[in-house]
């Protein structure tokens, strides 16, 4: 067994990076929203609304193929956070919500951007029902957006059913409030150095580990409810992104990750929870080279400046398991 060495810059906001998209890069920084909400069951004609207001902060992440939000919501205390994921190869968006109550990503919607003006459409249940749904982004400025939903039952009319007009603000705004859920990932939020020990075929004992160091930058939303990070690899071309969302119901984690080669995400995400000591363990089937696995992936050793993490594969169903990627991370003054 050989092992080659290489290594980058230990910082991720110093390396610069272009993704594939740019389309959401207006909705960076920190808004205030008018939200209104048509009030009734949808398509009975009732033209009440009702009017609220929430902050949101926004950011991309990969070079522009992925942008999240974070609104919170101040007369109910609550959080909604959106994940936006540009398909390489289709040349599209998909737009995925989580909500605080369940820590699920809602079914999603697709589209595209046609001049100043986005579309995504998709399926959603409502009292029992299935509908199209529509979200729309028009009106877009330096400062200023306007986004409306609709809903229809057969696509050939639409009912706009809630709308948001986004104001930039100059500051943060703050979204600690309410009853924390979990503190479980809490310890990544930073800037980190990540030192790598990678094997090149996790699926034999002839295969070269690599070493290399890349940069590694974690936050936290939805009061620790959603986590997500971005991570340099191995070829400066390509980045990591990680989205990790929490279920209060069942105590446990649900993991997806994303490669900026492709910017789509696993089919299976990583499932399970943090042990009373300490350690979390997070499992999933998956294919590799063609053949059906099942992936593991394992944080130990966590402290406030350091922390490890290492994925396994078995072949046998999880009967055994083989380590084929460890990450040491080290956390950045």
């Amino acid at each position: 067994m050989t092992s080659t060495k290489t290594s980058t810059v230990s910082r991720l906001a110093d390396t610069p990076f272009d993704g594939h998209s740019h389309d959401f890069d207006f909705l960076n920084g920190s808004f205030d929203v008018t939200n209104r909400t048509r009030v009734g069951k949808p398509f009975t004609g009732r033209e009440e609304w009702q009017e609220c207001s929430s902050t949101a902060v926004a950011r991309t992440h990969l070079g522009g193929g992925v942008s999240i939000d974070e609104m919170y919501f101040p007369e109910t205390r609550s959080y909604r956070f959106s994940f936006r994921l540009y398909d390489v190869e289709a040349k599209r968006w998909s737009v995925y919500r989580i909500c605080s109550r369940d820590g699920r990503l809602g079914p999603p919607v697709h589209g595209t951007w046609r001049g100043d003006r986005c579309r995504l459409t998709g399926e959603e249940v409502v009292d029992g029902v299935v509908v199209q749904v529509a979200y729309s982004w028009s009106e877009v400025t330096d400062t200023t957006a306007h986004w409306e939903q609709a809903y229809s039952l057969h696509g050939l009319s639409w009912e706009v059913n809630q709308t948001m007009d986004w104001v930039r603000r100059p500051d943060l705004p703050d979204h600690l409030a309410g009853r924390k859920l979990t503190s479980d990932f809490d310890f990544i939020v930073g800037d980190w150095q990540i030192d790598h020990r990678r094997l090149s075929d996790p699926l034999t004992d002839d295969g070269e580990w690599t070493d290399f160091s890349t940069p590694w930058t974690a936050w936290t939303y939805l009061n620790g409810a959603v986590t997500v990070d971005e991570l340099g690899l191995s070829d400066s071309k390509t980045r990591g992104f990680t989205l990790r969302s929490f279920d209060p119901r069942s105590g446990q984690w649900s993991i997806y990750w994303v490669n900026s080669g492709n910017a789509r995400m696993d089919e299976h995400p990583m499932v399970g929870a943090f042990t009373e000591e300490g350690s979390g363990v997070f499992e999933a089937p998956d294919v590799y080279g063609g053949q059906p696995i099942r992936c593991r992936f394992i944080w130990s050793d966590i402290a406030e400046t350091t922390t490890r993490w290492r994925q396994e594969f078995s072949t046998d169903g999880g009967q055994t398991w083989k380590a084929n990627w460890y990450m040491d991370s080290t956390r950045l003054p």
